[in-house]
């Protein structure tokens, strides 16, 4: 993108977006492999520049403001024009944001628990406590699907309006195997309805009251997961990951890694909630 005054030919499908007059375009190219490290801060910035979006959703061609940009819209123009042209006068123009961990399928309002939190209570004590997860699950489970779908969309919708484009989305405030189940639908059908792009974990999050999670890590691999997969073959939901929280008070080391093998025996790509309160050793 450097060298922005080279001309590119104009894409024979019919382009589908000019940007045009930004005051900004930042970029984060530099080859196809992952940035790491010291790589992620490198960031160029074009000024004063417009930007050309091929029939294909891909960046065709990157060109100077004013002149040249209304050069390279009469060309688009003479040759089947652009679908939809947008004044970008004093904006920025920026890579959409990728949230990788999100819980945005659930119901119930948990801002009670700031008062706990604010008093000096611990994640454990709020958890312990009935609230935390426990709060949402009892709330979650008593929501329809629909309801959940609604709530959904509207979280999506806010995360767009952020800058967010891409986000993964967990199950995981059911603990049962019949609301784990609904909220994984309710991702299945926000996929084929929303812009959003989006990406499936199923979450084993956390052991019911009572329940010991040596019986609830049996249960997942034994009755949950040949469930999830006949209903992932027969197209019914989608699922890319299996997440597991891996804490004291919740599953332990060996039953996490139980878990995740089994998912990725399944063909699932494995995540997990590791080392965040207590050292788990999840790094081995």
């Amino acid at each position: 993108h450097k060298n922005s005054k080279v001309k590119m030919s104009v894409p024979a499908r019919r382009a589908r977006l000019l940007l045009k007059n930004a005051q900004q375009i930042v970029t984060v190219g530099g080859g196809s492999a992952p940035k790491l490290g010291k790589d992620m801060g490198q960031v160029d910035v074009l000024t004063d520049h417009s930007m050309l979006i091929d029939g294909n959703g891909k960046i065709a061609q990157l060109v100077p403001a004013g002149l040249e940009t209304d050069q390279l819209l009469q060309t688009l123009n003479d040759s089947g024009g652009v679908n939809r042209v947008v004044d970008c006068k004093g904006k920025v123009v920026l890579p959409g944001f990728v949230d990788g961990h999100t819980h945005s399928v659930f119901d119930g309002d948990r801002s009670h628990e700031h008062a706990m939190k604010l008093a000096g209570a611990t994640y454990e004590e709020v958890h312990a406590a009935g609230g935390g997860i426990n709060f949402t699950v009892n709330a979650t489970r008593a929501a329809s699907e629909d309801r959940l779908n609604e709530l959904l969309m509207n979280r999506l919708d806010s995360m767009m309006r952020a800058g967010t484009t891409t986000c993964e989305v967990k199950s995981g405030y059911g603990l049962d195997w019949e609301t784990e189940l609904k909220m994984l639908r309710t991702i299945h059908a926000a996929r084929a309805a929303h812009r959003m792009g989006i990406s499936s974990s199923f979450l084993i999050h956390a052991v019911p009251k009572g329940e010991d999670s040596g019986l609830i890590t049996e249960d997942v691999i034994s009755k949950q997961m040949p469930l999830l997969k006949a209903l992932v073959d027969a197209g019914e939901i989608s699922v890319d990951f299996i997440d597991v929280f891996c804490e004291k008070g919740f599953f332990s080391y060996e039953e996490s890694r139980r878990i995740l093998l089994a998912g990725k025996a399944m063909g699932l790509e494995a995540s997990f909630h590791g080392d965040e309160l207590n050292d788990m050793a999840c790094g081995q």
